[in-house]
């Protein structure tokens, strides 16, 4: 809990929205996209697709925040809506698979777009640990360096799509992307749609990272709600533009399957004279990206350490070394998952069980509606309709995970038990001690 003095604005967290969406997926999943869809329409209605069900999910959560004003997220949100066990596999997701996972590829990809005949297992360790050391000199430093970075690189994003979109294609766009979609069968082509949505909804990934320090923000239910509806939206019309840019430019060749498709971009443009510009660009898109998730995550963790036995190792009675022992322990998880997957393997594993905790909290709000028929929380017109919309597609997507990655998704299930024995394991310690 940070004092009346560092308590959050509504400015500094749009920001913190941004920074934890804004990553190397809003350019490398188009390659993998294209991988099932070859045609124009459909690749970019996914991408409005994915910012739509992101807003619906923000909305919701921002209900939920409302409702239970503290931090956590999901961890604290599925403690009170269902169960402590519930809450702690949440909590256990978001430590072991969401914040984690999306630091190791943040890591994994930068070292391979930089340091292609280095060895990039090392370059990647490196950035990990000195972005976690960088978090040991307190909350007033990583926040100063967090505003810095993240205003640069909103500058920069919206020049590179402006000067995208006023530049000149050099052939047309539609001849770039002749729908070969249509030789297919219409359920093969809806099938290629939902997998790829499975891939772009990870691109959206992050736009609940205030709801793990909503006690830290100035008047929570006043900023909170607006927060997540101002810095989601704004992500995804960038998203949704960029992708148009990089079609309009780039032909299906040079897209498919490519994990560094902004460089093409902007060599194919610039003929390689902004090179150095957009290497120190994505140097920054990806410090950033790093430096946001391994504080939020901490926060999560944090709170799992002051409320759960499982955690109380982690304890201090000097908030700094505690914090410096959160930040560790988290490093070490990341520097596992480094050696472990492919990509897509891994944003498959990750996406799932992010997305079976964004349904159950969804879920649980639907319910406490239900139930409140007479709350505040109904005022706002329609106020079931994005909930609604955000529990189907959600679902859609965790069954054809289910479908088309079944290993992946049982790696999934594992953790999470994996999990539960360690919860229970620690619960009937406590117990017994007590």
């Amino acid at each position: 809990m940070v004092n009346e003095k560092n308590r959050i604005s509504l400015f500094t967290g749009v920001l913190i929205v941004i920074a934890n969406v804004i990553g190397i997926s809003a350019f490398s999943n188009l390659g993998i996209q294209l991988m099932y869809q070859t045609s124009y329409i459909e690749v970019i209605l996914v991408w409005i697709l994915g910012a739509l069900i992101a807003l619906c999910g923000a909305l919701s959560y921002a209900e939920v925040a409302c409702i239970y004003p503290e931090n956590g997220g999901e961890y604290s949100f599925l403690s009170k809506m269902y169960n402590p066990t519930i809450g702690f596999l949440a909590g256990w997701i978001s430590i072991t698979v969401g914040f984690p996972v999306s630091i190791a590829l943040s890591a994994k990809v930068y070292a391979s777009y930089f340091f292609a005949d280095a060895d990039q297992m090392f370059i990647a360790s490196g950035i990990v640990i000195a972005t976690t050391i960088l978090h040991f000199l307190g909350y007033n430093s990583s926040m100063a360096f967090q505003k810095i970075v993240t205003l640069t690189i909103v500058i920069v994003f919206i020049g590179l799509i402006t000067f995208g979109l006023i530049s000149p294609s050099k052939s047309a766009l539609y001849d770039n992307y002749s729908t070969i979609n249509y030789a297919q069968d219409n359920l093969k082509v809806i099938k290629n749609f939902v997998i790829a949505l499975i891939f772009i909804s990870y691109s959206y990934t992050g736009w609940n990272s205030v709801t793990y320090m909503v006690a830290d923000f100035k008047k929570p239910s006043r900023t909170i709600p607006r927060i997540l509806f101002i810095g989601t939206l704004f992500v995804g019309i960038c998203y949704v533009l960029l992708q148009v840019v990089l079609l309009k430019h780039l032909k299906y060749d040079e897209l498919k399957g490519s994990l560094n498709v902004v460089m093409t971009f902007v060599n194919k443009l610039s003929d390689g004279q902004y090179t150095v510009v957009i290497k120190g660009f994505v140097t920054l898109l990806f410090i950033s990206s790093i430096s946001i998730m391994t504080w939020v995550g901490s926060k999560v963790l944090y709170q799992m350490t002051i409320k759960s036995n499982t955690f109380s190792f982690l304890r201090s009675s000097f908030y700094a070394y505690q914090n410096i022992k959160i930040l560790c322990f988290q490093g070490c998880i990341v520097l596992l998952i480094l050696v472990s997957g492919s990509f897509e393997q891994i944003l498959v594993y990750c996406g799932f069980l992010l997305s079976m905790c964004s349904l159950l909290v969804v879920l649980g709000l639907v319910r406490i509606k239900n139930k409140t028929k007479d709350s505040i929380i109904l005022k706002r017109p329609l106020s079931l309709l994005t909930q609604y919309v955000f529990i189907v597609f959600t679902f859609i997507l965790i069954i054809q995970s289910l479908w088309s990655y079944p290993l992946e998704s049982l790696i999934g299930c594992l953790n999470v038990l994996f999990g539960f024995i360690v919860f229970k394991m620690k619960e009937e310690k406590s117990l017994y001690h007590s």
